[in-house]
């Protein structure tokens, strides 16, 4: 079975002087990635792709430092563009509007961001027929492609319960969601749930 490995970026240290693309990795966020590196499923991944944003691009360099394995830059896998809203509350509240389906003005459009993160996802899987390969990208944009394999549209507590790293695995002959990302305790994955495509 060839899969794909998708790698939630790790957690940062917030820093609102510089745009969130700047953002570099805290040190609890890169031990986690070494964490993750030793504990996820490695054996046989090819490659690791990653965006091109700062805490994309640190955490799969440890990953590659820590596994052996190349890494190759992806703009696509980047975040869902959007305003930075210093404010948590009103991140939060902006961001549950977007994912129940209200558009909002200064986001990138549920439309858009599917078939960007989509489109990218498949070039990365045809470079490698047959062969796995892993991913490293963004909650947000994760959010959106999960709810493209799940045919259902995920929502802010889905999104908030992916960690910072985690990590999941799709089947990418069928594009079944092996093994997932956590809503509140309970896989959003749906094991041996033939996406498709």
């Amino acid at each position: 079975m060839a899969k794909l490995l998708v790698v939630r970026h790790a957690a940062v240290r917030v820093d609102y002087a510089v745009p969130p693309a700047r953002w570099e990795l805290s040190e609890p966020g890169r031990r986690r990635t070494r964490e993750l590196a030793k504990n996820a499923p490695w054996q046989g991944i090819v490659r690791i792709y990653h965006s091109a944003e700062r805490k994309a691009v640190a955490t799969a360099a440890i990953l590659s430092h820590d596994t052996g394995i190349a890494t190759v830059c992806a703009p696509g896998l980047g975040e869902l563009t959007m305003p930075l809203i210093p404010a948590r509350a009103e991140f939060i509240r902006r961001m549950e509007r977007y994912l129940a389906g209200t558009d909002e003005e200064e986001f990138e459009s549920w439309s858009a961001a599917t078939r960007r993160i989509v489109h990218c996802v498949e070039d990365i899987v045809a470079e490698s027929p047959g062969q796995s390969v892993a991913i490293v990208s963004h909650g947000r944009i994760l959010t959106v492609f999960y709810s493209h394999l799940l045919r259902r549209r995920l929502n802010v507590a889905d999104w908030q319960s992916i960690a910072l790293p985690d990590w999941s695995i799709v089947d990418t002959t069928t594009w079944t969601v092996e093994r997932g990302f956590l809503a509140g305790g309970q896989s959003v994955t749906g094991k041996n749930r033939t996406i498709s495509h």
